[in-house]
């Protein structure tokens, strides 16, 4: 089918050379593709709880960004809504702001290892599924 010289593959559908160096293909690109409505990005700070020796988030602080205002460094010339700074003093409350937040990014300082642990517990508790 290929020939002596030549080999099928199956990434690029047809008969190539034997020392092709193909790649897997990227799907085509979906125009249909949602930009989002805001980036929102985050941060926790913690203080360990004496009885249940626990750390406890009691600051959340939170800066949301349109995607008009994305591209702006300087803050001060962003809309009125991306100049907000918002700030949650407890776990529960900031991941009901968040989860009404509808399509945004969410970016954390920390989100790999020591941000996420208490978003995905209160996430659980809360009952809500992501």
């Amino acid at each position: 089918m290929c020939g002596n010289n030549s080999k099928w593959c199956k990434n690029c559908t047809k008969s190539v050379d034997l020392n092709h160096k193909c790649f897997i293909k990227c799907e085509s690109v979906n125009n249909s593709v949602k930009i989002p409505n805001s980036f929102i990005i985050f941060d926790f700070e913690t203080y360990i709880d004496d009885t249940t020796n626990k750390r406890v988030v009691n600051l959340a602080m939170a800066q949301q960004i349109c995607s008009k205002c994305v591209d702006i460094l300087d803050d001060t010339k962003r809309c009125s809504k991306c100049q907000k700074k918002h700030l949650h003093y407890d776990i529960n409350t900031f991941t009901n702001w968040i989860l009404k937040q509808k399509n945004s990014i969410l970016i954390a300082h920390d989100f790999k290892a020591f941000d996420w642990h208490f978003f995905d517990e209160t996430i659980f508790t809360i009952g809500t599924t992501y």
